[in-house]
């Protein structure tokens, strides 16, 4: 028999640490309260994307059930994520860094890794 500290089985681990608040439930709970101040002044993109943020690992995306392939059969369901560029929760899955709003990052060391040309160099 295997002992729980021996067992792969990740669901048997310490939860992923999230924040006390995503956006998207700050969303859900304020959002249309913001929506009723706000909304005149916001544009249709602006409105999409509110929209999209708050629906963010909801059922209204739809979801699927994850289980164990090491062999105990453990099952949990998630909720399917917006993927939408803007939101916190999608790009923290993704590993990708948020950069503020105003920041210019530069491409030179990503164009030296994916362009073999003297140009880069």
């Amino acid at each position: 028999m295997v002992s729980v500290s021996e067992d792969p089985c990740s669901h048997k681990r310490k939860p992923r640490s999230r924040p006390l608040f995503e956006l998207g439930e700050i969303l859900r709970l304020y959002g249309e309260d913001y929506r009723k101040v706000h909304g005149s002044r916001l544009t249709v993109a602006q409105q999409r994307t509110l929209r999209e943020l708050a629906a963010c690992r909801t059922g209204a995306l739809g979801g699927h059930v994850n289980q164990c392939n090491l062999g105990c059969g453990h099952k949990s369901q998630a909720y399917n994520s917006c993927d939408h560029r803007l939101c916190p929760t999608c790009l923290a899955l993704r590993g990708a860094p948020a950069v503020p709003r105003g920041v210019f990052v530069s491409c030179e060391p990503y164009a030296k890794r994916l362009v073999n040309s003297p140009l880069f160099s």
